[in-house]
């Protein structure tokens, strides 16, 4: 029977040193997730890198899985519910549509320009277990939500079901930003970008506004 690997760490650091350790830890797996790539990045890489013994590593992760499941955790699950309360808050200041949907796109260029090229190894090549990708879809569920009770605020006629519609402009907006910031970023000016974007939601949300 295969064994189940942990994707978990095996305790959490208490006192300063050992806290110093397990920052040094995820600081090293950051450096080289970048510079080597998920795969080609070992435990013993990580411990050499941090400057601690592959023991040290051991006492505080199981495995190297275990500490990119740290980094999903930190640096993409929280992404979504970040993205809700900027636009709750634009909802809240009365915003008008347009300024809304770019709080939106703005609030996702923040998000993933956060250590872009750590987001890129995380997104495309770290695996999501079961647990991170519900994490992350619980998450999604709440700016979905945000954005469906604006949009039945709104009452666009031609949306049929303003929930659908609020995850295609979630995904829209969470898709286009991510290649934006991690392939064009260099290319397309970011106010040109989130002005692009918000005209081509909005044309969806509201052809005749």
């Amino acid at each position: 029977m295969t064994r189940t690997k942990r994707l978990t760490p095996l305790r959490a650091p208490r006192q300063g040193r050992s806290k110093v350790t397990y920052d040094a830890i995820i600081e090293a797996t950051t450096q080289l997730l970048i510079e080597k790539g998920y795969a080609a990045t070992t435990t013993n890489h990580i411990a050499k890198r941090a400057g601690v013994s592959i023991g040290s590593l051991y006492q505080y992760f199981p495995n190297k899985e275990a500490i990119a499941v740290e980094l999903l955790q930190r640096h993409i699950v929280n992404g979504p519910s970040y993205m809700a309360s900027q636009v709750t808050n634009a909802m809240k200041n009365l915003c008008a549509p347009a300024e809304i949907v770019k709080y939106a796109i703005e609030a996702a260029c923040d998000y993933h320009a956060e250590n872009p090229a750590l987001h890129k190894v995380l997104e495309e090549e770290v695996p999501h277990p079961a647990h991170i990708r519900e994490a992350i879809k619980l998450n999604e569920n709440l700016y979905v939500e945000a954005i469906s009770n604006w949009i039945e605020q709104q009452r666009p006629h031609q949306l049929s079901d303003p929930t659908v519609a609020a995850r295609m402009v979630f995904f829209m907006i969470k898709t286009m930003t991510h290649w934006y910031i991690l392939y064009q970023l260099a290319a397309i000016e970011r106010e040109v970008f989130v002005d692009e974007l918000t005209a081509i939601v909005m044309r969806y949300l509201f052809p005749f506004f």
